[in-house]
């Protein structure tokens, strides 16, 4: 009987979660963050509200966890003959309220076009955000077609 209660005594120890366990704070998620980007496009808004065709391309950042000051970056490029040419550059404003929380969208990178003559073009989107309080910076994002258009510009 002495050995019964001794097992009795023993078992709650086994079972039992180490009080530094108990305590122990839950991991934050790891963020897990990327930059999607659209291909080049003439924008039916422009040209229904604004009345002029232009080449456009817009991006997002998303993260699984809330991003903050996000300066996110689109650039559309133009195929050259020996290089490609840097025709607009936009990027959001890390002080507005829009630049922050779990996504974050820039759709105000445009060209005008001044023509009709088929080009080609692509978009390449960066960021830079506050995320946990650290400082962090998302590599270039480049459309996945580069896009012939009647736009000259």
């Amino acid at each position: 009987m002495a050995l019964s209660a001794a097992l009795l005594a023993v078992i709650p120890l086994i079972f039992s979660t180490p009080s530094s366990a108990a305590t122990a704070r839950p991991k934050a998620p790891k963020a897990s963050c990327r930059i999607e980007i659209g291909n080049a496009h003439l924008s039916t808004h422009l040209r229904e509200a604004r009345g002029f065709n232009a080449v456009k391309v817009n991006a997002v950042s998303i993260c699984n966890v809330p991003q903050s000051n996000v300066k996110l970056t689109v650039q559309i490029y133009k195929v050259g003959l020996f290089r490609d040419y840097l025709i607009s550059e936009k990027y959001t404003n890390p002080l507005r309220p829009t630049s922050s929380g779990l996504r974050v969208e820039n759709q105000g990178t445009f060209k005008r076009c001044t023509s009709n003559r088929k080009s080609s073009f692509y978009g390449v989107a960066f960021a830079e955000a506050t995320i946990a309080g650290q400082k962090f910076a998302a590599p270039p994002a480049r459309s996945l077609r580069i896009v012939p258009l009647d736009c000259g510009t």
